[in-house]
């Protein structure tokens, strides 16, 4: 069985922890999925535009990364994977194109610390006629700690874009703690996850849900651009 889920934004009281999991505002960044190899880089413009990372182990940076949904991609959210890294490494990046010649921005890898459990979320994201699919929407999420049992506070953020039909996924079982020293334990049956997707065209929803209404497909429906 579906769960649906419509989301209207104004209406929703956000939670300290939601506002982490939130659509930055523009040229704000969001590091998710980070790993001992891989981090992904989210970020927001006024206009579509192309983006993409020029990054590095050193200030002169020197390697590029384009948006995972192709290089020629134009939009006002970019989401730009960098991989093929080495553990507990720092790493420069700027976010390109820029308007300025500040020093670039640092984010250092996980360690080594195994193999995560699993825990997949997916659903389809549509739009509001609640069935019309939305692709290339992004959907950014971290667990919260709501009963005190297994780690607390919150994960690091994990995300993921939905495909042309509609259909996203993300795996919570790779969320860590912020210090990123281990995977981030949590209780299927208290605590909750915060979600916020946006698609650039048709709206964004931002949604507290407990994990074990995670268990079936959730549909997100987004609320609109307001004119």
């Amino acid at each position: 069985m579906r769960r649906t889920i419509v989301v209207l934004i104004l209406a929703i009281v956000v939670t300290s922890l939601v506002s982490r999991a939130s659509w930055p505002a523009e040229i704000a960044v969001r590091i998710s999925n980070i790993t001992d190899r891989s981090f992904t880089i989210l970020w927001k413009t006024k206009t579509p535009q192309a983006g993409w990372i020029e990054y590095g182990q050193t200030k002169e940076l020197g390697s590029v990364a384009y948006d995972v949904r192709g290089k020629d991609t134009k939009d006002v959210l970019h989401y730009v994977t960098l991989k093929d890294l080495k553990a507990s490494t720092p790493y420069y990046y700027r976010v390109m194109p820029s308007k300025t010649t500040t020093s670039p921005e640092i984010q250092t890898t996980g360690p080594e610390i195994g193999l995560p459990g699993f825990r997949t979320v997916y659903g389809q994201i549509v739009k509001s006629d609640g069935t019309t699919p939305v692709a290339n929407a992004v959907a950014l999420a971290e667990i919260l700690d709501a009963n005190g049992a297994e780690d607390s506070g919150h994960s690091t953020l994990v995300s993921g874009v939905s495909d042309a039909s509609g259909y996203w996924n993300m795996e919570l079982g790779c969320a860590r703690v912020p210090d990123l020293t281990s995977y981030f334990r949590f209780s299927e049956e208290g605590d909750k996850m915060a979600l916020a997707v946006e698609s650039s065209a048709q709206g964004r929803s931002q949604l507290s849900l407990k994990l074990s209404d995670c268990a079936e497909m959730v549909t997100v429906t987004l609320k609109g651009r307001q004119k």
